[in-house]
């Protein structure tokens, strides 16, 4: 079975915990097919699907130094938000204020991989954190029963992660190669 690679930035413990606890309370209101579990919350840079590992480590070599040129920098949750149909959204997000060094660090990784031949998606860069998928209830979806649901926590990053999905297991991303910015 082939796996399937990304890189990202990860959240420690006590942002996922925040996360958690508030998606606990919403989900009571709005009905979901699966909610993501808190250990694989995450920001993807780069999804690169099935992969050649050797095609992996030279892009870790290229993003590697630059990656270490950085300082470790704040991010600040923000909102909630959806992809898909407005009435019956696919994903269900929790994103972050905009943040310059997090579109420098995404650059990066996205122009080291593709640099060694990974082809990429093209879509504008939109930093998220997927909370859970499928819509599933009789009514349509309404944002306007998010107004008064407060999510606020802010965290340092200072890391890079390669992780790899193994859809048999719960939670389903593994670490396998981590970048830290310059510490």
């Amino acid at each position: 079975m082939s796996h399937h690679y990304f890189f990202a930035v990860p959240l420690p413990p006590q942002t996922k915990r925040v996360i958690k606890e508030t998606c606990e309370k919403i989900s009571e209101f709005l009905p979901f097919h699966k909610w993501v579990h808190e250990e694989d919350y995450h920001i993807t840079l780069a999804f690169l699907g099935a992969a050649e590992l050797t095609k992996v480590k030279e892009a870790i070599e290229d993003m590697t130094s630059p990656l270490q040129l950085m300082s470790p920098f704040s991010l600040q949750l923000d909102s909630f938000g959806t992809f898909g149909r407005l009435s019956h959204p696919r994903i269900f997000w929790v994103g972050v204020e905009k943040n310059e060094l997090l579109h420098q660090t995404r650059s990066i990784v996205f122009n080291s991989c593709t640099k060694v031949g990974f082809e990429l998606e093209t879509r504008p860069f939109s930093p998220h954190i997927t909370v859970a998928r499928k819509w599933k209830g009789a009514e349509n979806f309404h944002s306007h029963l998010l107004k008064e649901v407060e999510l606020s926590d802010n965290f340092i990053v200072d890391r890079v992660v390669l992780y790899q999905t193994h859809l048999d297991r719960t939670p389903k991303y593994e670490a396998v190669e981590t970048i830290l910015l310059n510490q």
